[in-house]
């Protein structure tokens, strides 16, 4: 049970984990139509797409960024450098931005050192403070 002095803020994923549903896919119209309800709800964070992996979440989370004012605009981004600047300029119209970033070498890279892991997610990490928010979804690992 929460106490009175904090908040429950909702992250939402339906957006981007509802079109990892097999047969489900959603056009731009449907996801700001869902980001609409979800800001009407109160929703604090929307993640919208995976844009450095899909052109066409890229232009999603763009324009959706422009629409929505009181939710916060998420989209998903391995530690890849690339895949970071790719959230960071989807996001830019939006009022508030946030990464959802998750360490990528570590699963796919398993002879990789501790140092050139904890290096990865620094480099990663700091990348993303440039742009927004971090939010970093690592089970037990703490940086």
């Amino acid at each position: 049970m929460l106490s009175a002095n904090k908040k429950l803020i909702i992250f939402d994923t339906t957006m981007r984990d509802g079109e990892l549903t097999p047969n489900v896919q959603m056009n731009l119209q449907n996801k700001i139509s869902i980001a609409k309800v979800l800001e009407e709800m109160g929703v604090g964070i929307i993640e919208v797409g995976y844009p450095g992996h899909n052109k066409k979440d890229f232009e999603e989370i763009h324009n959706i960024s422009k629409l929505i004012k009181n939710s916060t605009i998420c989209g998903l981004a391995s530690s890849n450098l690339n895949e970071i600047n790719m959230v960071a300029e989807a996001i830019k119209p939006a009022k508030r931005g946030r990464t959802n970033a998750y360490n990528s070498a570590i699963n796919s890279k398993p002879k990789l050192l501790e140092k050139q892991v904890l290096k990865t997610i620094k480099d990663s990490i700091s990348l993303v403070r440039n742009f927004c928010i971090v939010w970093v979804l690592e089970k037990e690992m703490q940086i």
